[in-house]
């Protein structure tokens, strides 16, 4: 009987340890899905069942996945997919969701010179648009890091 417990927790374990690490067309596929879910949702009319589709993919596919777009992204200085991720904040404007504009914040952070020229190829409003999304993201994750700092500051 006391083995169940263990079990349960090894399951836990390798559930993180054995996931797979997203390649560039993981990538690729989860932010168009997401894209053209959410233009059907725009197109069409506001009704439950598309609501609920965008929130549930949101939630178990797009959400856990940011990081390691952002990873792929930052690593690989793929620019192909740092477009596609732009067009993706572009198409979802009207979302309340704030880890999408995190990260693109983390991404200028690591690598500043290719965000900026992603954003840079875009033209009016839209890029009027995606900078402010820069700003809202980088803001945030260099509060959250200077929260760290002082955290530290108040152990000593």
């Amino acid at each position: 009987m006391i083995r169940f417990p263990y079990i349960l927790f090894f399951l836990f374990i390798a559930s993180f340890s054995f996931a797979k690490e997203l390649t560039h067309n993981d990538a690729e596929k989860i932010l168009k899905d997401h894209i053209k879910l959410y233009e059907n949702y725009q197109v069409g009319s506001v009704n439950k069942e598309w609501h609920e589709k965008i929130h549930k993919n949101y939630d178990d596919v797009l959400y856990p996945s940011l990081d390691q777009i952002k990873k792929l992204v930052c690593k690989n200085k793929d620019v192909s997919l740092l477009d596609l991720y732009i067009q993706f904040l572009v198409s979802t404007r009207n979302s309340a969701a704030e880890a999408p504009r995190w990260i693109l914040g983390d991404m200028y952070l690591s690598e500043p010179d290719m965000v900026l020229a992603a954003i840079n190829r875009l033209e009016g409003e839209k890029r009027k648009l995606i900078l402010k999304d820069l700003e809202f993201g980088f803001d945030n994750i260099v509060g959250a890091l200077k929260n760290k700092i002082k955290k530290e500051i108040e152990k000593e």
